[in-house]
């Protein structure tokens, strides 16, 4: 056995160094794709958080457009009063009279039986 590795050495050598290219080829695009997956997720994150603090901006202006409406709004009330109309509740005390009507209905066919044996 010692005697063909040795006529072969050469042979043995170029297969070892072959395998060792090929596993390191593996490591390395399995690398490259876990470095592209990373920097894909870190970007989907950023925008993720960018829409999320547009989003609160978004809401802290549509809060302070509301207050800005209602502090106008109590304001216009406050410098013209005579503009203000209040409505008074009205009961009603009239009453309707009800109506009778008479419904026809016809009575449902009997149902059918067998004997049963």
């Amino acid at each position: 056995m010692l005697e063909k590795i040795k006529k072969h050495w050469l042979k043995v050598v170029v297969f070892l160094i072959n395998i060792g290219l090929i596993g390191g080829g593996v490591a390395y695009i399995k690398n490259q794709q876990d470095k592209k997956k990373s920097a894909e997720l870190e970007q989907m994150k950023n925008e993720a958080q960018q829409e999320a603090e547009q989003t609160a901006v978004k809401a802290q202006e549509l809060e302070q457009i509301i207050k800005n409406s209602a502090i106008q709004k109590t304001e216009s009330i406050a410098t013209n009063p005579s503009e203000v109309t209040v409505q008074q509740p009205k009961t009603v005390t009239e009453r309707i009279p009800g109506q009778v009507t008479t419904v026809k209905t016809t009575a449902p066919a009997p149902k059918k039986t067998t004997k049963k044996s």
